[in-house]
């Protein structure tokens, strides 16, 4: 490629397949003017430039630079100066890196234009360190397994950063961000402990599959209003700010006790998705009564869960309920019971599922004081026989599922009282 040199003024050059494990030397000092830099499988290149040198930027006026299956590409300089650091890249809005194999470590210096940073499949990746990028609003790594450290300085207008499958990460402490919106951590499976600083925009929360996460900490942020974490079975502790605008909550296989520590300080909720908390075993009274505004409650693979008639009364906005594999779950009426205060609490009810619960054998008696319900599915429920004579005061019932209940029998009682039902589906 030596005696190709193209015209300086070149603002756009693409390369591809070029099998040499250096670049010419008019790669960086001769293209002054050069916007786009787009490489892609260049297998044997090993460094971008043979000698370091901070007198002069690093493509100086380049926006864009997209490496793509560098499979043997291991950093900017193959011979640094002592005490040389990265290259700048004043011009520099928009990096992505992806499938460099050999990169060990990566990192950036003056780029204070960088706006979109992309950094995927680079399977030696252990070191990542990002400088304070004034201008960096979105930024994303994933599938880097070797990744054990990562720095993020200051970056006032960061909105997005996903962290993924990065297996070897262990702790992670992330700025102050004031303009982070979305958050994800997944599939970091060594991560133990996570502090987030004071960052006041952030809305969407998610962690998940990070195993031996144990302590979790986020400080100051009150306009969180989507939050997820599962698959975090060794989380023991959170310490959580009080969250005023947290509307949707989603839990899956972690303990009892983090699912208490979040509701308290989430009065506002609206959706509860929990699911694979085994530990669970009842919805106490104490716990739910502060949930006034929660409008949809799904409840699934809870194995030790057992009743969930205490708690609900108060839910008094809550318009879909769903129970699905609670194998332990027992809805049958008792002697003793309330004469179905519990349900009456229930007055939006508009959809309720029952899905794979063995021990369901008809339908509570508490269930006919809730005349608002539209829609009653019941799905796969082995020991479930027929419907109540009560059916008929459900007035607002305009569908009916009954699917998969092998020992069911709609007896000629029953068909006379859900003639007013429009929708009927037994099957």
């Amino acid at each position: 490629m030596e005696g190709l040199q193209p015209h300086p003024n070149l603002k756009e050059l693409y390369i591809k397949g070029y099998g040499g494990v250096r670049f010419p030397s008019w790669m960086s000092s001769m293209l002054p003017s050069l916007q786009l830099l787009d490489l892609t499988n260049l297998n044997a290149l090993e460094y971008m430039l043979e000698n370091s040198s901070s007198a002069e930027p690093f493509f100086q006026s380049l926006k864009t630079l997209n490496l793509d299956g560098l499979r043997n590409y291991k950093g900017w300089c193959r011979r640094e100066t002592a005490g040389q650091q990265a290259p700048s890249f004043p011009s520099l809005s928009k990096l992505q890196i992806y499938g460099c194999d050999q990169l060990t470590t990566f990192q950036l210096l003056s780029s204070p234009r960088l706006f979109k940073l992309v950094i995927e499949n680079c399977s030696s990746l252990e070191s990542l360190q990002l400088p304070s990028c004034p201008s960096l609003s979105e930024s994303e790594i994933n599938a880097c397994d070797q990744l054990t450290t990562f720095q993020l300085l200051s970056s006032p207008i960061l909105s997005k950063l996903p962290i993924c499958n990065c297996s070897s990460l262990e702790s992670l402490q992330l700025p102050s961000c004031p303009s982070l919106s979305e958050l994800q951590i997944i599939r970091c499976h060594q991560l133990t402990t996570f502090q987030l600083l004071s960052s006041p925009h952030l809305s969407e929360l998610y962690i998940s599959d990070c195993g031996r996460l144990t302590t979790f900490e986020l400080i100051a942020s009150p306009r969180l209003s989507r939050l997820g974490i599962w698959d975090c079975s060794c989380l023991e502790s959170l310490q959580l700010p009080s969250l005023p605008c947290l509307e949707e909550l989603k839990l899956g296989r972690v303990r009892e006790e983090i699912l208490w520590q979040i509701i308290l300080v989430s009065s506002p909720l609206k959706s509860l998705h929990i699911w694979g908390i085994n530990d669970l075993v009842s919805l106490p009274d104490d716990r739910l009564q502060h949930l006034t505004s929660l409008k949809s409650l799904q409840i699934e693979d809870c194995g030790g869960l057992m009743s969930l008639f205490q708690g609900i009364q108060h839910l008094s906005a809550l318009e879909e309920l769903g129970i699905d594999n609670c194998m332990q779950l027992n809805l049958s009426d008792k002697e003793d019971d309330d004469g179905g205060l519990q349900f009456q609490g229930l007055r939006s009810l508009r959809q309720l599922f029952i899905g794979r619960i063995p021990k369901l054998a008809s339908l509570p008696k508490r269930l006919r004081h809730v005349t608002t319900l539209e829609t009653l599915s019941i799905i796969d429920c082995s020991d479930f026989t027929t419907l109540p004579d009560w059916i008929g005061s459900l007035t607002s019932l305009s569908k009916l599922e009954i699917i998969d209940c092998p020992i069911f029998k709609l007896e000629d009682r029953s068909k006379s009282k859900i003639a007013h039902i429009p929708t009927i589906d037994i099957r």
